[in-house]
């Protein structure tokens, strides 16, 4: 009589889903530092829609994500912005009071400078 036989492919399957149950707790995630040096693209909203009302100016990086730049720097850059222009950034994740939006990666801008065409820093602008 097989009643209380389990097949030992079967346990091991039961003791993995048990050991990744523990492995899918949420953990917070601590404000992070990003170094000078990181490229990111200049993206201005697209027109004058509803969306540019609250989109502005983004900060996209190599891997797609993009940023909601802010503080001192970017509001001295921001007259001079240009659409597509690779700046050299460095920048520390900042929440915003109240309610996150889900998806909007917040950035306090902690150095700034323009990239040529070769993708070197431009010389004549410094760590503003």
């Amino acid at each position: 009589m097989r009643l209380f036989r389990t097949p030992l492919c079967h346990a091991a399957a039961l003791l993995a889903l048990v050991d990744l149950n523990a492995c899918s707790e949420k953990t917070e995630v601590s404000p992070e530092q990003v170094s000078c040096g990181t490229q990111a693209t200049v993206r201005l909203c697209p027109g004058y829609t509803m969306m540019c009302l609250t989109e502005h100016t983004t900060l996209e990086l190599a891997d797609g994500t993009r940023l909601h730049p802010r503080g001192p720097l970017w509001s001295a850059y921001l007259p001079k912005q240009v659409g597509g222009q690779v700046l050299s950034i460095g920048y520390r994740l900042s929440r915003p009071e109240g309610i996150p939006e889900e998806g909007v990666v917040y950035s306090e801008i902690t150095c700034l400078k323009p990239v040529d065409r070769r993708g070197t820093t431009a010389p004549s602008a410094g760590n503003r």
